[in-house]
């Protein structure tokens, strides 16, 4: 194979074979930096025991290894591929729903008579109540009458949103990876894409059979049975229409709970694709652009002047964002009580001498002594220590190719100046594309207070001032809330209604958006900190401290911003809208909810201008809570997996998983990327990605990577 060498000033003196590249790395004098590693067929020539190429086991072999005794030693996995387990806990959501409905249709049954509206059947009205307040709906058909019939109702909402949570808590469990990796690449690359498909296509069919069932069963028309089906799903719930028929409230049981959860899981999947594209376009970027020196320089983890596969495939997978320092730290620190000898390789022996060294004190000389012999096994031969590679003549690694934690990032070229590693543009522009979300949301405001204005006449209810209460009845729209103080009165503002609804859930969706993105954003900043020790403000226990329990912090931080609008609240229903303390509660934990039955709401003309900043704030902190309830839930199972992995007994299986240049030992670098892997952390689709740019940069094909394999290998690309 021959390529062209070209020099610092960009002259190419014509093809190079791989002979010229070994004759330029000799020397012990040069820099390490531009030194090559002997390719792997010259290390036969140098009396060392080849590498043991039975050490990897067939890809599509049981992962089983027969032990001494002919028997089969498996390797432990984690509790999220074993199917009973990930599925017992979904088993439990049809538990706790059937024990809510039962629970909330025999209280709202003994306080039937308590509760007001148009009714059927006690059995039927009560379980239909029921829905109706767990899935927020609220139509006002059916509104408690009474304190404790209220209370009641506060109770079930509070409980009822709560479930939610946990309904899509554990549907996200369902995406932990499981089957043959081929599949698994195909459907983890579409699997969002389709599911978003599927669930459009089955929203539109319910939406279908919602219309159909209200033209033929409540007898209404067109026009009303869409805008009832738009207020349903939407959860928005005028109550000017609603199942009023027997037969139509058993049919609204079952089509309530579906269409209210295919709409909320078809926006879930929107967010998810929206977050796949910002993550795969984050790898493309690492992946297509130029690897530096400086790339070399922060990869290098056990400096010795050059990067093999293991170190480039965690370096690369910290840029994707895969991985972050605090991940490998804990790896590190499992590695480092085991490498008991102190090579920066684990093999069998290390792992006998460690479990061992709990009933006493092993010195190196025995390990030395279990190491020698040139005929014995690469499987539980250790490589040399450092100190004795000097006594063998071998120049000794150049610690000053690791800069200094403390130096800025950037190392000076040939010509005094500073080279940075290359950012990406969403580091610092993601915050401006957040500061968009007002602006849409002035122009939604706007343009709803604009065209409710205009149909003022055709809205029914209780009006104070005409923009006034177009502006509050676009805010109470937008966030589903739905009182049904002010309700649409013709076909025109039914329609409008139902256009600002999906649109105004839109724009929820993008606020949401936005806001994650932002957060991930302060993430990344705090990553890329971690990574580059150069660039924190601040002591690095406190970042650390940050990262660790910061969805705890800002689970504590809304809790007490919700408590305060709850509060806030409460007192303005009092003293504005004269409401009694019950009332007051009742009427935030409906709008809070957004369950707005419409018996109690804001009817003055202060107490809509407060509606207005209130509703917003309150409602969104509310969806911020059960978010972060739900993330740190996620965070706890994954704590658990990466506790039980850091602390389970290391085996001989282990060690031969983890190698990945098949000589027999584990670096440190290999053994963290199979704890990360057995953490589900990363996959091997990650780890495939990044090799296959590595096997492109190893011109010299020795298994590790310097500056000269990348001059060598863009220069050969910019003349192919």
């Amino acid at each position: 194979m021959d390529t062209k060498l070209c020099t610092s000033n960009g002259s190419c003196s014509g093809p190079v074979s791989l002979n010229h590249v070994e004759m330029a790395s000799s020397g012990a004098g040069q820099s390490l930096l531009t030194r090559t590693v002997d390719p792997p067929h010259q290390t036969k020539k140098a009396n060392v025991p080849s590498k043991r190429r039975g050490f990897r086991r067939c890809k599509t072999a049981p992962l089983v290894v027969p032990d001494m005794n002919g028997n089969n030693e498996k390797l432990p996995c984690p509790e999220s591929v074993n199917f009973g387990m990930l599925h017992s806990h979904l088993r439990w959501v049809p538990v706790y729903l059937s024990v809510y409905l039962t629970l909330g249709t025999i209280c709202f049954s003994m306080v039937e008579e308590q509760i007001k509206g148009k009714k059927t059947n006690t059995v039927l009205d009560s379980l239909y109540f029921c829905i109706v307040t767990m899935t927020t709906v609220g139509y006002g058909d059916l509104v408690p009458g009474s304190n404790l019939s209220k209370l009641l109702a506060c109770a079930f909402v509070f409980s009822g949103t709560t479930l939610g949570g946990l309904i899509v808590s554990r549907a996200l469990l369902m995406n932990q990876k499981v089957g043959p990796s081929d599949i698994l690449k195909e459907i983890e690359t579409n699997k969002v894409r389709r599911k978003l498909f599927v669930v459009s296509i089955l929203l539109s069919v319910l939406f279908l059979i919602g219309i159909i069932f209200l033209i033929c069963v409540e007898e209404m028309t067109f026009v009303d049975a869409f805008y009832c089906v738009s207020t349903t799903v939407t959860t928005l719930g005028y109550g000017d229409q609603s199942f009023t028929s027997k037969w139509g409230r058993i049919f609204a049981i079952f089509w309530i709970l579906t269409s209210t959860g295919c709409l909320g899981q078809f926006f879930i999947y929107i967010a998810q694709l929206s977050a796949q594209k910002r993550q795969r376009a984050l790898v493309e970027w690492v992946l297509t652009r130029k690897t530096s020196r400086l790339d070399l320089e922060a990869s290098d983890m056990d400096d010795d002047g050059v990067v093999n596969a293991a170190e480039f495939v965690i370096y690369k997978l910290k840029e994707m964002e895969k991985i972050n320092q605090e991940d490998i730290n804990q790896v590190m620190k499992e590695f480092e009580e085991l490498d008991v000898d102190q090579s920066g390789t684990l093999s069998v022996s290390d792992i006998n001498l460690a479990q061992s060294s709990c009933s006493g004190p092993v010195s190196l000389n025995h390990l030395e002594m279990a190491s020698n012999g040139a005929g014995q096994s690469l499987l539980t031969r250790t490589v040399d220590p450092p100190h004795q590679m000097k006594k063998a003549n071998v120049p000794p690694k150049r610690s000053g190719l690791r800069r200094c934690k403390s130096a800025p990032l950037g190392a000076p070229d040939m010509n005094g100046n500073n080279e940075k590693l290359p950012r990406r543009e969403s580091t610092f522009g993601l915050h401006s594309n957040f500061k968009w979300v007002p602006v849409y949301l002035a122009v939604y405001l706007f343009l709803g207070t604009i065209c409710f204005s205009m149909v003022e006449e055709q809205i029914k209810g209780m009006k104070t001032n005409a923009i006034l209460d177009s502006l509050y009845f676009c805010i109470v729209t937008m966030t589903t809330v739905g009182y049904g103080d002010l309700v649409p009165g013709s076909n025109l503002s039914k329609l409008l209604a139902c256009a600002f609804v999906f649109s105004g859930m839109a724009l929820g969706g993008l606020i949401v958006s936005k806001g994650v993105d932002y957060l991930v954003e302060k993430q990344e900043i705090l990553l890329v900190k971690a990574i580059h020790m150069n660039q924190k403000v601040g002591p690095s226990d406190i970042l650390k401290e940050i990262e660790t329990n910061k969805v705890r912090y800002k689970l504590f931080v809304v809790s007490i911003l919700l408590s305060v609008l709850f509060f806030i609240g409460i007192i303005v229903l009092i003293f504005v809208e004269e409401m009694s303390f019950v009332d007051a509660f009742y009427c935030v934990c409906s709008t809070v909810t957004t369950l707005g039955y419409g018996d109690r709401s804001f009817k003055s003309k202060l107490g809509r201008i407060f509606a207005i900043f209130w509703i917003l704030t309150s409602t969104v902190c509310l969806a911020q809570f059960f978010l972060y309830v739900a993330q740190l839930n996620a965070q706890k199972r994954q704590r658990a997996l990466v506790e039980r992995v850091l602390t389970r007994k290391t085996s001989r299986q282990d060690l031969e998983a983890a190698d990945m240049d098949h000589d027999g030992v584990a670096n440190a670098a290999e053994f963290v990327i199979y704890k990360l892997k057995e953490m589900e952390k990363i996959n091997q689709e990650d780890i495939n990605e990044v090799m296959k740019e590595f096997k492109e940069l190893d011109v010299d094909q020795s298994g590790t990577l310097s500056v000269s394999d990348i001059n060598l290998a863009q220069s050969s690309s910019t003349m192919m």
